[in-house]
């Protein structure tokens, strides 16, 4: 990813649990699409949410975090990053951006319904 610096370790102990929470993300999206789970019901949704629980989902946050720190340390002031970000969609905050709360794009913006 070339927003992220990921270690190898970190890149090797988290690919099998960030598998899982894409899948469970993918496949709950399309449950609330199809109206099998409701967005809005807070049984449904807090079904969701302890799911992502425990799915380690904070956990993979964090070490976005870290990756995307890590990478902002070694290159925030790199002329040639800052002229590619430049031409770079703006980006979501990593919190938000792999919080799957407030996932992005259209598999998911059944999710983004959900009344705070």
């Amino acid at each position: 990813n070339t927003y992220f610096a990921y270690t190898d370790e970190e890149v090797s102990d988290w690919a099998d649990a960030r598998t899982a929470l894409d899948t469970y993300i993918n496949e709950a999206a399309t449950r609330f699409a199809l109206g099998e789970l409701n967005p809005n019901d807070d049984a449904d949704w807090n079904a969701y949410l302890d799911e992502l629980g425990k799915l380690q989902y904070q956990e993979i946050i964090a070490v976005d975090q870290a990756a995307y720190d890590r990478k902002q340390a070694l290159y925030g002031g790199n002329a040639g990053e800052a002229a590619f970000l430049r031409k770079a969609p703006p980006q979501t905050p990593p919190e938000k951006h792999f919080d799957p709360r407030y996932t992005r794009g259209k598999s998911n913006a059944v999710l983004r319904m959900r009344r705070g």
